[in-house]
């Protein structure tokens, strides 16, 4: 059972059998803690997608704080139809989302009702917002590579059976592509580019533990690359100069806190409709479309300062994508919550 098939390899039986046993203990848990509401923070996980109707029917509300949201224009067309097949109906009270798209996908989805979907965009956002203000010197920041995720933007699709694959591209012959070539070739760049200029720091920052990245690499570090493990990159930006990131929520978080962002295109076997599965960000950051394009943009911005104004391009992006320019998610949040405590 996971997050992709719950409805496909359990049966409306199971399901109901499931959520009567939790209602039993969630009744006796509100006996003793009176439970006000349950906060969850995605609605795909599969250990949590009865809790909502368990909510509803101990008069309990349930929350869904909506952590996904950020994809390119062509994935949400497949998303629509991954949601159709994922989720049954919502019974939720509410569904809180970082941005607009994220709210028109679960509506067209037909499993949530308008109502139920509040914007409030990404409270985590609000720390990077913070860092912009702050006056650290630049001395010692480094060049901070987010490396690449192989699946980063790339969409579910429902198969011609029903079922819905992982995250991937399929070209007309039916053939499953990932970034990968991207990734050899910007990796490459960037090692190499360390290796020729030892008096720049690097910090390589993966998804989670390095592990799931180290087949990308042959472990010949210079001394001037740190690894970084972890869950969230965003403790890195008071300490880099400039960020290297594709497809990437980081990206946005550099952008609130004035650090410049390049975005590497450098593609060479990958279709052109793959191609389109690519974050729209316009003026907000500086694209690579080759090698030397790269080395260029790091030469060129690693010793900028942090802006501590938003450029109109970044805002506009930041209220597409994160809906938080002006850094105050986290306190809709907090708004919206003390207003269902005293409901």
């Amino acid at each position: 059972v996971g997050d992709l098939n719950y409805l496909f390899v359990t049966n409306k039986n199971e399901r109901e059998s499931y959520t009567k046993f939790l209602i039993k203990i969630f009744s006796y848990l509100n006996k003793m803690i009176k439970i006000k509401a349950i906060l969850q923070f995605n609605l795909v996980y599969y250990a949590e997608r009865e809790l909502d109707k368990v909510c509803r029917s101990i008069d309990v509300k349930f929350i869904t704080l909506q952590k996904e949201g950020v994809r390119p224009d062509i994935s949400w067309e497949k998303t629509v139809e991954v949601y159709k097949k994922q989720f049954e109906f919502y019974h939720g009270h509410k569904v809180l989302t970082y941005n607009d798209d994220t709210r028109k996908c679960l509506i067209d989805s037909g499993n949530f009702d308008q109502d139920s979907i509040i914007e409030i965009g990404m409270p985590r956002l609000d720390y990077a917002h913070k860092y912009r203000s702050k006056k650290d010197s630049q001395n010692n920041r480094g060049i901070t590579y987010f490396l690449i995720d192989r699946v980063a933007g790339l969409s579910n699709h429902v198969d011609e059976n029903g079922n819905i694959t992982s995250m991937r591209y399929v070209d007309k012959d039916g053939k499953v592509l990932y970034w990968d070539e991207l990734i050899r070739t910007v990796n490459n760049a960037i090692l190499d580019f360390a290796f020729n200029h030892k008096e720049l720091n690097f910090f390589f920052k993966g998804k989670g533990k390095y592990v799931a990245y180290k087949d990308q690499f042959n472990n010949n570090f210079p001394a001037n690359v740190k690894i970084v493990e972890g869950a969230t990159g965003h403790k890195l930006l008071n300490k880099s100069s400039v960020i290297i990131s594709f497809n990437s929520t980081i990206i946005f978080e550099a952008l609130a806190a004035g650090i410049p962002v390049i975005v590497p295109m450098i593609f060479s076997s990958e279709p052109v409709e793959m191609r389109k599965h690519v974050l729209d960000l316009n003026k907000a950051v500086y694209y690579a479309h080759s090698v030397e394009e790269l080395e260029d943009l790091i030469i060129k911005l690693h010793t900028s300062k942090p802006s501590a104004f938003l450029s109109s391009e970044s805002i506009q992006v930041l209220n597409r994508y994160m809906g938080n320019s002006d850094g105050k998610s986290s306190k809709r949040l907090r708004h919206f919550l003390n207003r269902l405590m005293i409901e």
